[in-house]
C-alpha cells in the first residue's frame, strides 16, 4: 500500500471517532435510542477494522527498524515533506498556529509551531487496536446505560475515544497536552450524569479536579522543557547537527522553541552535553584564575581583569548543575498528570469511587484504556524529554510506585465490593508498569508496553463481567453472593479467566509482562533498580491471587446465595449472546497475547532499545559531572 494511504488510514482512525460522536449525539433520543445504538455498534465494528487494517500496514515496517537518530521516528505522518531524506523523515508540515518569527533569514529552521503531528510508531501501534476493541465492547455492554438520552452517552463515549486515541498517537507536545485534557470533558460527563450510584457527581467531581490540577503541572512542564531545549543553531543559523566531532567543538548557539517530541529528544541530549562541557571548561578557567590572582606582582588592573575572568568562570562551572536542578523541577512537574492518570500511589484518591460510580462501558474504559494514557506519557514524555532526572530520580518514582503495589492489593483484599476491589487490583497491576518504565532497559521498558495492552484486556473483561451481575442484581456486595457456578456456568467461565489472567497465570497474557518487569528488576544494573522495588513486585502478583481466588470462592462456590433481581427486570439469566460474544473476544486477546506474545513484542523492540541507549547516555553524562565535581585527593 502507498504511503500516503498509510498517512491517510492514520488520520482516519484518529478523526473517525470524534465524527461518530457528532452522529450519536445528533440521533439523541430518537427511535428510543435504537438508531443510535445500532449506528454505534456498526461504527466501533468499522472502527477496530480500521485499527486492524492499520496494524497489518505498518507492522513490517516497525519491525525492522533502529532508531539510531536518538529520537522517535513515526511513520504514516499526514503531512509528511515530500522529500524523500533521512533527515526530513518523521515530521510533518502541518502548523495548527506559528509561534514567533522564523529562526534566521534564510535559514532551514522554521519558527517554532504547534503542529498536527500524529504518527504510528512501537509504543502506540497496539494501543489503537486496544481503544477501538475495548470501545467495541463498552458499546455492546450499555443496553441499560444512558436510557433517558442513549445518542448522547454513546456520543460522550466516543468523544472519549477520540481524544484517547489522538494522544497516543501525537508527537507534538502541546497537541498532545491538549488532547490529554480533552480526554476530562467527556469523562465527567459520563460519570457524573450517567453514573449508577448516589455518589456520581461527587465521583466526577473529584476525578476532574484531581486530573486538572496534576495536568496544569505538566502543562508548565511541557513549556519549560520546550524554553530550556531551544533549536541548537551554528553560526550561520541552521541547525546544529551533533555527531562527536562537532560536540567538542564551537558551542551551538540557542535558537527558537519547538515543540516536536522527537526532535525535543535530540535537543535535550545536546544541551546536557553542552551545559557538562560548559561547566568542565569553566572549572579549568576558574583554576587558571585563581593561580593568576595567587600571584602577588599584579597590578591592579591586571588583578580586576583576573578576578573578572574568576567570576566567570564561576559562572560557567555552575551550568551543570543549574541544568540539572532545572531539569528536576520539570520532571516532577511532567510527572505530575501522569502520576494521577495512572495513578500512583499516593494520587490514587479519585479513582475507587470515580470506577464504582461510572457506568459498565465507562469503568471498561477508565481502567482498559485511559489509565494507560497515563503510562504512555511516562514512555513518550517524560523519561525521553527528562532523561537526566529521570535517571537521578526514577528511584523515588519506582519507590512509590513500589509500596503502592502492596498498598492497593491489601486494600482490595479488604473491599467487600467487587467493583471497588477490582478499581484497587487495577491501582496495584499499573504499578508494575512503573516499575519497567523506570527500569529504563529493554526488557522493563518492552514489560512495561506489553503489560500495557495486556492488562487493558484482563481488566476490560474483568469489568465487563461485574457490569453482568450489576445489570442482573443491582449490587456488587460479595456478601451477598455464593454458589453461582451452579447458577451461571458460561458466566463463571468467563470470570475464571479473567481471573487466571490477572494474578499472572502462565499462558495468559498478564503473566508475559509481569515476568519481563520483574526479570528486569532482577537482572538490569541501572540506577533505578534494586532489590526492594522487585520483591514488592513479587508480593504484588501473590496478594493478587490471595485476593481474586478468595473472591471467586466466596462467589461462585459453597451454597447457592444471591440477592433478589433488579427492580423491574426478570429472574437473571446466564451469558446472553450479546454478552457471551463481548466476553469471548476480550477471553480470546487474554489468550492469544498469552500464548504468541512475540509478534506484540517485536515492534516495541526498537523504542525500548532507544530508551535504553537514553539511560545509558544520561548515566555516562550524570557520571562524568560527578568526576569533574569531586574534590581533588
Amino acid at each position: 500500500m502507498p504511503e500516503f494511504s498509510v498517512s491517510t488510514l492514520t488520520l482516519a482512525v484518529t478523526a473517525a471517532p470524534a465524527a461518530a460522536a457528532a452522529v450519536c449525539f445528533l440521533c439523541g433520543r430518537a427511535g428510543g435510542g435504537a438508531p443510535a445504538r445500532r449506528f454505534a455498534i456498526w461504527f466501533a465494528l468499522l472502527h477496530l477494522l480500521l485499527a486492524a487494517v492499520l496494524v497489518v500496514c505498518l507492522y513490517e515496517t516497525l519491525s525492522k527498524r533502529d532508531l539510531d537518530g536518538g529520537r522517535f521516528l513515526p511513520v504514516a505522518v499526514p503531512g509528511e515533506p515530500d522529500e524523500t531524506g533521512r533527515a526530513l523523515r518523521g515530521q510533518t508540515t502541518w502548523d495548527v498556529f506559528t509561534v514567533g518569527r522564523d529562526v534566521a533569514r534564510g535559514s532551514h529552521v522554521p519558527a517554532a509551531a504547534v503542529q498536527f503531528f500524529v504518527g504510528v510508531d512501537g509504543l502506540n501501534l497496539w494501543l489503537v487496536p486496544l481503544a477501538s476493541l475495548i470501545t467495541l465492547a463498552a458499546v455492546l455492554l450499555t443496553v441499560r446505560d444512558g436510557k433517558d438520552n442513549p445518542g448522547a452517552f454513546l456520543g460522550w463515549l466516543f468523544a472519549l475515544e477520540a481524544a484517547t486515541i489522538g494522544a497516543f498517537l501525537s508527537f507534538d507536545a502541546i497537541l498532545f497536552f491538549a488532547l490529554f485534557e480533552v480526554t476530562l470533558i467527556p469523562t465527567f460527563f459520563l460519570i457524573g450524569r450517567y453514573g449508577v450510584g448516589g455518589a456520581r457527581r461527587d465521583a466526577a467531581r473529584k476525578f476532574f479536579l484531581y486530573t486538572l490540577c496534576g495536568g496544569s503541572f505538566t502543562f508548565v512542564g511541557i513549556l519549560g522543557t520546550a524554553a530550556t531545549n531551544p533549536v541548537p543553531l551554528t553560526e550561520r543559523g541552521d541547525e546544529f547537527v551533533a555527531t562527536e566531532v562537532s560536540m567538542r567543538g564551537a558551542v551551538p548557539k540557542p535558537g527558537g522553541m519547538t515543540f516536536s517530541i522527537p526532535k525535543l529528544m535530540r535537543y535535550v541530549t545536546i544541551w546536557d552535553v553542552v551545559a557538562l562541557r560548559t561547566s568542565e571548561r569553566g572549572r579549568a578557567e576558574r583554576v587558571a584564575a585563581e593561580a593568576t590572582l595567587a600571584k602577588t606582582t599584579l597590578k591592579p588592573a591586571e588583578r580586576m581583569t583576573a578576578e573578572k575572568a574568576l567570576a566567570a568562570a564561576d559562572v560557567a562551572a555552575g551550568e551543570f548543575g543549574r541544568r540539572r536542578a532545572t531539569t528536576a523541577l520539570l520532571f516532577f512537574a511532567l510527572l505530575a498528570g501522569f502520576a494521577v492518570k495512572l495513578p500512583i500511589v499516593p494520587l490514587h484518591a479519585w479513582l475507587p469511587s470515580a470506577y464504582a460510580e461510572a457506568p459498565a462501558g465507562v469503568t471498561m474504559y477508565l481502567s482498559a484504556v485511559l489509565a494507560k494514557l497515563g503510562a504512555f506519557g511516562l514512555l513518550r514524555v517524560v523519561i525521553p524529554l527528562c532523561p537526566l532526572a529521570s535517571v537521578e530520580y526514577g528511584p523515588t518514582v519506582v519507590a512509590f510506585a513500589a509500596v503502592g503495589i502492596v498498598y492497593a492489593a491489601l486494600c482490595a483484599y479488604s473491599q467487600t465490593d467487587a467493583k471497588r476491589l477490582a478499581a484497587y487490583s487495577s491501582v496495584s497491576h499499573l504499578g508494575l508498569i512503573v516499575l519497567g518504565a523506570f527500569a529504563m532497559s529493554e526488557a522493563g521498558v518492552s514489560g512495561a508496553a506489553f503489560h500495557t495492552i495486556a492488562h487493558g484486556l484482563s481488566a476490560g473483561l474483568l469489568f465487563g463481567l461485574l457490569a453482568f451481575l450489576h445489570d442482573r442484581y443491582g449490587t456488587l456486595d460479595t456478601n451477598r453472593f455464593g454458589g453461582l457456578f451452579s447458577r451461571f456456568p458460561r458466566f463463571t467461565f468467563f470470570f475464571l479467566v479473567a481471573a487466571l489472567a490477572g494474578v499472572g497465570l502462565p499462558g495468559l497474557c498478564n503473566f508475559v509482562g509481569e515476568m519481563l518487569v520483574i526479570g528486569s528488576l532482577f537482572s538490569a544494573r541501572g540506577p533505578s533498580v534494586s532489590s526492594g522495588p522487585a520483591i514488592a513486585a513479587c508480593a504484588g502478583v501473590f496478594l493478587s491471587a490471595w485476593y481474586t481466588f478468595t473472591l471467586v470462592r466466596k462467589v461462585f462456590f459453597g451454597p447457592v446465595i444471591e440477592p433478589p433481581p433488579a427492580e423491574g427486570e426478570p429472574p437473571p439469566r446466564d451469558v446472553t449472546p450479546r454478552e457471551g460474544a463481548t466476553f469471548a473476544m476480550l477471553a480470546l486477546g487474554c489468550a492469544i497475547l498469552g500464548l504468541v506474545p512475540q509478534p506484540v513484542l517485536v515492534p516495541i523492540a526498537a523504542e525500548a532499545a532507544l530508551i535504553q541507549r537514553v539511560r545509558e547516555n544520561s548515566s555516562r553524562v550524570l557520571d562524568a559531572a560527578r568526576s569533574i565535581e569531586a574534590p581533588a585527593p
